[in-house]
């Protein structure tokens, strides 16, 4: 094959190759008319019944499960602070976790001497539930003195103090000034106690924490009406306090009728 043969061969094959990428780039870009084309034509296409319906249809479907979710949540809510609520003698209570110590906190209104309204925070460690366990006899009203007189053998007990504590604060709160007494008299000689029983509550109110085979509460009715007698069992100072001043609550400041 002579020189000039071969070249005209090799411009053959050039040209070949050339037409064949035309070819190519027109086939692209044909492909890519024809889906601008079909894209232009979908959204021109007017929506059919069909669609709508079905666009409607998954519409409230999610409008439905949204409700039913947001309805859930309230009712969880809901639900979760109705377990917190109890309630004693018509006072309602909420608990509530301070650190490692649960309380029953109920917030109260209640007028002072002078007509002001104070509001004031009754804070229980006992569960509400188990108070209601605990009798009582007789319509609790407190004096603005009063004395807390305990036997011997309720001072020993474990949480004497600062169930005493609470209970001279909370009396406070509602105008009544206290101080402590016992009701056996050899005892209060070697404490420096006041001598306290319900002869003593002519002008005063004496309230008398001492054993019992029951935690209960009792009022003096006899002789003396402003004298009520806690007995407490295992030494359940707090539950006889608590339960007193609930009911007080309720017979003084509630239904004061």
């Amino acid at each position: 094959m002579s020189l000039s043969e071969g070249r005209g061969i090799l411009a053959l094959d050039v040209m070949k190759r050339k037409k064949e990428i035309v070819d190519q780039k027109k086939e692209k870009i044909k492909d890519y008319v024809e889906e601008k084309i079909s894209t232009e034509e979908q959204k021109e296409r007017p929506i059919t019944k069909k669609e709508v319906k079905d666009y409607s249809s998954q519409t409230k479907t999610v409008i439905i499960a949204m409700i039913v979710l947001l309805a859930s949540i309230v009712l969880v809510y809901w639900f979760a602070q109705e377990q917190k609520k109890f309630e004693l003698d018509g006072v309602e209570f909420y608990r509530q976790k301070e650190g490692t110590v649960t309380f029953y906190n109920s917030l109260l209104g209640y007028v002072s001497s002078t007509g002001e309204q104070i509001p004031f925070i009754l804070k229980l460690r006992i569960n509400p539930e188990r108070l209601a366990e605990v009798p009582v006899s007789g319509r609790i009203k407190i004096l603005s003195e009063a004395v807390i007189s305990l036997s011997p053998e309720v001072v020993n007990c474990s949480d004497t103090y600062i169930t005493l504590f609470d209970m001279a604060m909370t009396l406070k709160a509602f105008g009544t000034k206290s101080t402590l007494g016992t009701p056996d008299r050899e005892y209060a000689e070697e404490s420096n106690f006041t001598l306290a029983d319900c002869r003593n509550s002519l002008n005063q109110t004496v309230i008398i924490f001492k054993e019992g085979n029951a935690t209960s509460i009792e009022m003096e009715r006899i002789f003396f009406e402003n004298c009520y007698i806690i007995e407490i069992k295992d030494c359940q100072i707090r539950e006889g306090y608590e339960r007193f001043i609930v009911r007080y609550i309720t017979d003084s400041l509630i239904n004061q009728n």
